[in-house]
């Protein structure tokens, strides 16, 4: 399930995303800036806006930025639902 966005704001390590596929909160997420990827949690969604703590640096991430990603869910044990959100 490919979901497009763009980068609509940055403070610090929270970054907004206006996306225009699902998303939920707690997803994982692998934010590209400059070829490397960075770290994030979906910490809140509220309505086509995911707010995404990122892990890492975000020195060289811009605003507005059309950004593609692709949800994928990964099994991790017996239970345990990893999913990530790749923003390229």
């Amino acid at each position: 399930m490919a979901t497009k966005g763009i980068v609509k704001g940055i403070v610090s390590n929270l970054v907004t995303i206006e996306v225009d596929g699902s998303v939920a909160q707690n997803e994982i997420c692998y934010i590209t800036v400059g070829g490397v990827r960075l770290m994030s949690e979906v910490i809140k969604v509220i309505g086509k806006y995911a707010y995404a703590q990122v892990f890492e640096s975000t020195r060289g991430m811009r605003i507005g930025v059309r950004t593609h990603s692709l949800l994928k869910k990964k099994k991790l044990g017996i239970s345990n639902l990893l999913l990530r959100l790749e923003i390229r």
